[in-house]
C-alpha cells in the first residue's frame, strides 16, 4: 500500500515565537523564509512535527501547522510537464488568492520562472 502524502503550510513569523522552532533549526529556517512555502509533513516526534522541504527538515511545534488538500508534488519530486519535458521540483509554494499549490522546476539543469500547477504536471 502507498503511503499517502501530506502536505501543508506553516505560516511563522518571528513575532509567532522562536519557541515553535527547534533552537537546531532556527538559523536554517529562518533563511528560508519558510512563509507560503509548501512543506511535506514527514512525521512526528514528541512535541515537533519533523517537516520536509527538498533535502531539508525541520523540527517545530504542531501550533501553526495547516495540512492542505489536494498537493500531490513537493520540493525534489521529479515531475514531467504538458510538453513532455522533465524536470525537478525546486520551489512549491501556496497562492492565497487561488488558494492552490504552484510549482518551480529544474528543466534540463535551469531553473525556470514558470509557475506550474499541479494540473500543467504530471
Amino acid at each position: 500500500m502507498e503511503k499517502v502524502r501530506r502536505f501543508g503550510l506553516y505560516p511563522w513569523f518571528e513575532e509567532h515565537g522562536v519557541h515553535l522552532v527547534h533552537s537546531d533549526d532556527l538559523d536554517a529556517w529562518r533563511a528560508l523564509g519558510p512563509y507560503g512555502r509548501v512543506f511535506e509533513l514527514l512525521g512526528e516526534e514528541g512535541e515537533y512535527l519533523a517537516l520536509g522541504y527538498g533535502d531539508q527538515i525541520f523540527w517545530v511545534r504542531p501550533e501553526l501547522w495547516r495540512e492542505l488538500r489536494d498537493v500531490p508534488f513537493g520540493v525534489g519530486d521529479r515531475v514531467q510537464t504538458q510538453d513532455r519535458i522533465e524536470g525537478i521540483i525546486y520551489e512549491a509554494l501556496w497562492h492565497h488568492q487561488h488558494e492552490q499549490a504552484f510549482y518551480l522546476i529544474l528543466k534540463q539543469g535551469r531553473r525556470t520562472t514558470k509557475r506550474y500547477s499541479k494540473y500543467d504536471l504530471t
